[in-house]
């Protein structure tokens, strides 16, 4: 079953603010996930609940959580890599 990717204001903004390039490559990743939420080489950040995850794009991550129930991904942030966390 496919799910729905929401994205956040904040993460909205972030998309905007993308050099054409890489925020087509973003896209790209960004309708991945409605088909797998959680892809080869995605990680769960620490202890957090409800549990969000990291998805690579060169060195720009994804931030995000996933509602298995709703079968939403809640895209939360982009940002690169040195100011993600």
């Amino acid at each position: 079953m496919s799910y729905r990717v929401l994205l956040e204001i904040s993460a909205q903004k972030d998309f905007r603010r993308l050099d054409p390039t890489v925020a087509q490559r973003m896209q790209e990743r960004l309708l991945s996930l409605e088909q797998n939420p959680r892809p080869p080489g995605v990680r769960k950040l620490r202890d957090i609940h409800p549990p969000r995850y990291r998805l690579r794009v060169g060195g720009w991550r994804i931030l995000y959580a996933v509602n298995d129930q709703a079968h939403e991904v809640r895209v939360y942030r982009i940002k690169p890599r040195s100011k993600a966390y």
